[in-house]
């Protein structure tokens, strides 16, 4: 093997599958000609890492060590979030596994050759309360994140009926509830029903009720004679955590007949299709750590996103009913909505100039070699 290139173990502490940060790094590794070696949980099937062996484990058993960094050459962190806060958010900080997670990460934090975290705010706190210093690697988007036509918004709507949910599916053969071919040509339906689209872990850092509550709203809205002409509501959120079935349960008593909420897991290539077919997305995520932490995929907060410029911030279920419902009022139909989203795709495609792979290239390849 050439001197220049390495043999990394990248080690997810977690769901390889619900990890596409990482999952990136290891792509971008393998693609600097590095020999690629991922450790972590196997919940969920991963996207396609070609060349790259997974190692999956059922369990963790650590001492610990502080010494493991002696035995590597070079030693690395990628900080997302912060263990110990999100292990209080199930446990309460005095409990004594969150002072020794707590510290632990103190340890590794020092010891490592170099730190990558999500943004700015947290390579600041990791600077100010733990004297860590780290670099800002932002999650941008992969080349599989983009725009796409009618023809193949309409193609996956019909996929996603015959593979995850028939709701999708319209009352004649070829067409969707959203869409269909007229004269040999995709047409989109008017009047035509929403689709609102949102990606959660299901955990205590991303509060689920938030939009429960905006959703209940936006029912609500409907019921009392929809003066404002909303459209049925259809809401895909993905994603698989220890809080999802009691959601689900939730949204069964409810009964809403306006507002319609389907919880699959889509394969990993499926993932950026609903996202660019999608009329409106939501991010739930916060940090545990009291920062503003981006992203799963559709989390692009704080740092990224300049509200009422290329999306909109919300701190409560009222300020995001009151951006859903002015979203969809008159849909889609409504010219000022429709500018609305004509200046945020502008923003987007300017944002989508810096891609993954030439940020990561960047600011990360130079470390690697």
């Amino acid at each position: 093997m050439n001197d220049s290139k390495k043999n990394v173990k990248v080690v997810v502490l977690g769901d390889i599958g619900r990890s596409p940060r990482m999952q990136y790094h290891c792509t971008s590794l393998s693609e600097l000609g590095h020999q690629v070696d991922v450790i972590g949980y196997g919940d969920t099937e991963p996207m396609e890492l070609p060349q790259i062996p997974i190692k999956y484990i059922n369990y963790a058993k650590s001492t610990c060590n502080p010494c493991l960094s002696s035995l590597l050459d070079l030693y690395y962190n990628n900080w997302h979030n912060y263990a110990h806060s999100i292990m209080a958010l199930n446990v309460g900080e005095a409990n004594p596994l969150v002072k020794i997670t707590k510290k632990v990460e103190i340890i590794f934090g020092h010891k490592a050759d170099y730190n990558f975290c999500v943004t700015k705010a947290m390579r600041e706190d990791l600077q100010a309360k733990w004297n860590i210093k780290a670099v800002t690697l932002y999650d941008r988007p992969p080349t599989i994140f983009k725009s796409i036509s009618f023809e193949e918004k309409h193609r996956f709507l019909l996929n996603f009926a015959k593979k995850y949910n028939k709701i999708f599916l319209g009352s004649q053969e070829g067409e969707t509830v959203f869409s269909e071919i007229t004269n040999g040509s995709v047409k989109f339906k008017s009047p035509r029903p929403g689709l609102l689209v949102s990606g959660t872990s299901w955990t205590e850092d991303e509060d689920f009720s938030i939009l429960l509550t905006a959703l209940q709203e936006y029912e609500n809205q409907c019921e009392s004679g929809n003066p404002r002409k909303l459209p049925k509501l259809i809401c895909v959120i993905t994603g698989k955590g220890p809080m999802k079935e009691y959601y689900i349960k939730k949204v069964t008593e409810l009964n809403w007949k306006h507002v319609v909420i389907i919880t699959p897991w889509l394969d990993a290539e499926d993932y950026p299709l609903l996202l660019a077919s999608a009329d409106l997305g939501v991010s739930l995520h916060t940090s545990s750590s009291g920062l503003d932490l981006p992203m799963k995929v559709v989390d692009i907060l704080n740092e990224l996103v300049k509200n009422g410029e290329n999306g909109f911030m919300f701190t409560s279920s009222q300020e995001l009913s009151k951006q859903i419902l002015d979203w969809f009022e008159d849909f889609p139909n409504n010219q000022k909505q429709q500018q609305l989203e004509a200046k945020f795709k502008i923003e987007l495609q300017s944002f989508q100039n810096l891609r993954w792979k030439e940020n990561w290239e960047f600011i990360a390849a130079p470390v690697f070699s």
